[in-house]
């Protein structure tokens, strides 16, 4: 959009992007100047970088879109900061309560990947890559509904947003949900068709049904 409330909620969403980027990449710098300093010989450059910005960033991204998608919905800057820490609030009790527990649902958790031992990245890299995706896409498209939901002066909310929906912000919505859907197909293969994942439930469902065979 071309137009001052376009342009300030691409100016906020870069600005957000670029400083949880900073916040991410802290943690790695920090592990290798003590690696560097207490074991040396054992220093790895690679692996807090791929840990970091390949498990974590995309999660802490997808906090950033829903903290601007709330900023950009509601004019009220404390009303948009209490819903977005609620919003927060909720996916960390969902994650510690496990009431989701499938990985692609997860919002804002980082991905479910560490490296072997022995082969180190290369075994867990590809669905790494898949579920790093699909969080961004799904922070883009967080994004992108903010800008279409976006408020703007005295016009009516139906008009304005039908004609942005007809717009490119309706083009870059269309194209980000089928890229989403296609990812999500992509990790529903690696998780339940060739993995062997399973809920909380049917976690627990095994583990009786084996202590009943034992017993």
């Amino acid at each position: 959009s071309g137009r001052p409330e376009g342009i300030r909620h691409a100016g906020r969403t870069t600005a957000t992007a670029c400083f949880t980027l900073l916040l991410t990449a802290l943690p790695a710098v920090a592990g290798l100047l003590i690696a560097g300093l207490s074991v040396p010989a054992s220093l790895s450059v690679a692996a807090p970088w791929v840990y970091q910005m390949g498990l974590v960033a995309p999660a802490l991204i997808e906090i950033a879109a829903l903290v601007v998608f709330c900023h950009a919905v509601f004019r009220n800057g404390g009303l948009a900061y209490t819903l977005s820490v609620a919003a927060v609030f909720v996916i960390v009790i969902n994650h510690e309560l496990d009431l989701v527990s499938y990985p692609t649902l997860e919002l804002a958790i980082p991905i479910h990947a560490s490296p072997s031992a022995l082969t180190g990245w290369s075994t867990v890299l590809a669905p790494m890559l898949v579920g790093g995706t699909f969080k961004i896409v799904t922070a883009l498209t967080l994004v992108v509904l903010g800008l279409l939901l976006l408020p703007r002066g005295t016009e009516s909310p139906l008009d304005t947003r039908l004609m942005r929906l007809s717009s490119g912000v309706g083009v870059a919505l269309g194209i980000l949900l089928t890229s989403g859907v296609v990812l999500a197909a992509i990790q529903y293969r690696h998780y339940i068709t060739l993995g062997d994942y399973e809920s909380s439930s049917e976690a627990l469902a095994s583990q009786a049904a084996w202590e009943r065979e034992v017993h």
